[in-house]
C-alpha cells in the first residue's frame, strides 16, 4: 500500500524568500498559489516598512501535487533562523 501522498518542504529565509522562490519558479515552473506579505496580516503596525514587504507565506505548486512553501524569518518578531535547521517537512498521508 502507498500511504504517503507527498512531502512538502517548508523553507525559512532571512529576508530573501521572494528572490529564492522566484528562482525556484523559473527552474521548476508551477504557479504561486499563495504569496502573502507581512503587510497583509492584521496588527502589522509594529513592523518596519522593510519587514512589512517581506514574505509571510508563499506556496509554489509544482506538478504531480508537489508544493514548496516558505517564509521570511523576522528578527523583529522574535524569529531566529539557525543555518542547517531552517526547514521543516510536512508529510501528507492517505490516512
Amino acid at each position: 500500500n502507498n500511504y504517503m501522498k507527498n512531502i512538502i518542504p517548508y523553507l525559512n529565509f532571512l529576508g530573501n524568500t521572494e528572490e529564492a522562490f522566484t528562482f525556484y519558479k523559473s527552474i521548476f515552473g508551477g504557479e504561486f498559489t499563495t504569496f502573502q506579505r507581512f503587510k497583509d496580516i492584521p496588527n502589522n503596525q509594529h513592523l518596519s516598512n522593510v519587514d512589512q514587504e517581506k514574505i509571510m507565506h508563499v506556496s509554489l505548486e509544482l506538478s504531480n501535487g508537489y508544493v514548496l512553501m516558505g517564509t521570511d524569518m523576522l528578527e523583529s518578531m522574535g524569529h531566529k533562523l539557525v543555518e542547517g535547521n531552517n526547514f521543516s517537512l510536512s508529510i501528507n498521508a492517505d490516512s
